[in-house]
């Protein structure tokens, strides 16, 4: 069974920031929580990635758009130096996310903070 990894690095961090993005009104005190629980995931997903067999390059590519004269393929692929950037990336935007600060004057921002961080 292969698992699209590097797909879902994309996809996890977007789908945590359209949930912050509408996280307004009386919800804006769980957008911490909610990036919190989408910045584990995309850690846990970077680590895969580090400790597969297939640590020297990973690749996945896709047939995006077919036309008779057009082929258009969507690519993804990393190597050993990026999967490594890649997960100290994710570590870091993980420790922005833990610490920072839970100032009450700053709530109502704090969607657009998170949101603007994954």
């Amino acid at each position: 069974m292969d698992v699209p990894i590097l797909s879902m690095l994309i996809l996890v961090p977007l789908i945590g920031t359209i949930i912050t993005l509408f996280m307004g009104g009386s919800k804006q005190k769980y957008a911490k929580a909610v990036a919190m629980v989408f910045s584990v995931i995309t850690v846990v997903l970077s680590l895969a990635l580090l400790v597969s067999e297939d640590m020297g390059a990973f690749s996945e590519s896709y047939e995006w758009i077919k036309t008779e004269s057009v082929i258009i393929n969507f690519a993804l692929a990393v190597d050993g130096l990026s999967i490594l950037m890649v997960v100290l990336t994710a570590i870091l935007v993980l420790l922005v996310v833990i610490f920072v600060s839970d100032d009450h004057e700053v709530e109502e921002g704090r969607p657009n903070y998170f949101h603007s961080l994954l």
